[in-house]
């Protein structure tokens, strides 16, 4: 078992009123190795700080996670983040976004520049590798993002509505690079989207989330082989007793 959470809550309060509210409430979670969980609710359910709390960023008042059996501390290089408005540095080049965490962790030059060369023809962009954040795409900037979490060879990678801003199509292109980079490198990762759809297409496993507080709800195991097909504003998956045929699951 990869990600081990148990039974964490999470409140936030103002300091001056005193006032607060619960933001999860007892989640218990479980995650394989290679797996891709999709985490599905409406905004404020909690989401995100579910995130926050696997990375480290944050702490549970209640529960604990834990990483291959080792309790989360705080951040790790273990661990990869992707945000929705992509954190770029815009003084910086594409190649050089991206070797940011390299140069943090002090590797020595040739091994950075190596790993760079790596994740910039993994996502596709060696002819945009000196260009400025200014000069890309949103989908570029994205891609941009997702190779600096998996340059540090990163067991998880989290997702927060990575998509979420950008225009339909680029978001259906992104989706599938990221399949296709996950059946590549077969790194875990949990995402999290408001979008049935997207959570279709992409999961193993989909978890749906209740209003604040934060609570699962159900949870869905999507037994489906991929590529999934989507049409008509909806996914269609293969049926497994019948390869010439499909249901519809969004």
């Amino acid at each position: 078992m990869l990600v081990d959470i148990r039974n964490v809550s999470k409140r936030y309060e103002n300091r001056e009123t005193g006032e607060g509210f619960v933001a999860l409430s007892h989640i218990s979670l479980q995650m394989e190795k290679e797996e891709i969980v999709c985490l599905l609710g409406p905004s404020g359910c909690g989401k995100s700080t579910l995130l926050k709390l696997i990375s480290g960023l944050q702490q549970p008042e209640e529960g604990d996670i834990l990483i291959d059996g080792v309790p989360v501390k705080g951040p790790g290089s273990e661990i990869g983040v992707v945000f929705q408005d992509y954190a770029l540095f815009p003084w910086l080049t594409v190649e050089k976004n991206i070797g940011i965490g390299l140069t943090v962790k002090k590797l020595p030059k040739k091994i950075q520049q190596e790993k760079i060369d790596w994740a910039v023809e993994l996502v596709g962009l060696r002819e945009f590798r000196h260009y400025y954040p200014h000069q890309l795409s949103g989908g570029m900037k994205q891609r941009v993002a997702i190779a600096r979490a998996l340059v540090l060879d990163c067991k998880i990678l989290l997702m927060d509505e990575p998509f979420g801003a950008l225009d339909a199509f680029t978001r259906m292109n992104l989706q599938d690079d990221l399949i296709e980079l996950w059946q590549k490198q077969k790194f875990s990762t949990i995402f999290v989207t408001h979008d049935v759809d997207e959570a279709v297409y992409l999961a193993d496993r989909v978890i749906v989330m209740t209003p604040s507080p934060g609570e699962i709800k159900k949870e869905f195991k999507i037994d489906a082989s991929r590529p999934r097909v989507r049409t008509g504003g909806r996914v269609y998956v293969p049926e497994k007793q019948d390869p010439g045929a499909v249901r519809v699951c969004g």
